[in-house]
């Protein structure tokens, strides 16, 4: 554990017990599934590739601006805006903010 970043397992675990809700591309490839936890907000976004190989990467925002920066570096803006704009007010949502 990195200091200054929160312990996943402990975000997996407060996750468990709270609501989630998952989106998914249009193609499948990619989905998020967002949990509002004590430490903030959980993402874990999985990737799919065609020959079965699966990518999963599991990240905790501790608040809405580093929530927005990362928003501002995700593929999914350009490949399927619909499903950003959807990440991006859930993923405030659950932050407990609107933006």
């Amino acid at each position: 554990r990195m200091p200054g970043r929160p312990d996943l397992s402990t975000a997996k675990d407060d996750a468990s017990r709270e609501g989630n809700r998952t989106l998914v591309s249009k193609d499948n490839a990619v989905a998020f599934n967002l949990r509002a936890t004590t430490l903030g907000l959980l993402i874990e976004r999985t990737q799919s590739q065609p020959l079965g190989a699966r990518l999963v990467q599991t990240m905790v925002f501790a608040d809405a601006d580093s929530f927005d920066r990362w928003c501002a570096s995700e593929p999914i803006r350009f490949e399927d805006p619909v499903l950003y704009d959807q990440l991006r007010r859930e993923g405030h949502e659950a932050l407990g903010g609107k933006r």
